[in-house]
């Protein structure tokens, strides 16, 4: 009899423990691939991936009340007709909840000091036609999520934009060969 409670014991541990949702543990990724630039800036343009306290980087830099966005990636310098390159994010010193995002953001560096400044136009960065990393995405974002979400495709974690509100767990995500742009043309 005591086998048989030892059994059913460790057989019940083990399903409890299997049926938890494991905690999100990477929280660092590279993504790489093209940028193009659509228009003509009138400076070197900088590209890097901000995260925000709530779901608009417009409001998080314009907004005096708002926190800061924060640079989570290092800062890629596109020129004035675009270029190759690769962002490593680092997210571990985040402490982000439901509805958190990161978004990739260029920028016109008009004082060249690889920082983004709230007097230096800005775009949102948008995927091209036929990119395998944000496919049909309208903006290129990674979305907190607290929970798994059948229809959203998110996971427990940092989810990669795929398309209209869809995702995929930035572990799963492809990160190479991606093909982005500026939402808006410079001007």
């Amino acid at each position: 009899m005591k086998k048989i409670i030892l059994s059913i014991s460790i057989l019940l541990t083990l399903f409890i423990l299997l049926s938890c949702e494991l905690p999100f543990t990477s929280y660092e990724w590279t993504i790489s691939g093209y940028a193009t630039l659509v228009g003509t800036p009138t400076s070197n343009i900088k590209l890097a991936a901000f995260y925000t306290y709530d779901d608009s980087y417009q409001e998080t830099v314009e907004v005096p009340e708002a926190h800061d966005a924060i640079l989570v990636t290092n800062v890629v310098d596109l020129g004035t007709i675009g270029s190759d390159f690769s962002l490593t994010f680092s997210t571990k010193s985040l402490d982000p909840s439901e509805g958190y995002s990161i978004y990739l953001i260029m920028w016109q560096d008009s004082d060249s000091d690889s920082v983004h400044d709230q007097t230096e136009d800005y775009e949102y960065v948008t995927a091209q036609y036929g990119c395998p990393v944000f496919q049909d995405s309208i903006f290129c974002e990674y979305y907190w999520a607290d929970s798994s979400n059948f229809l959203m495709g998110t996971e427990y974690g940092w989810n990669q934009s795929v398309g209209l509100i869809s995702y995929i767990p930035v572990m799963d995500a492809p990160k190479s060969n991606a093909k982005i742009e500026n939402f808006f043309m410079w001007y």
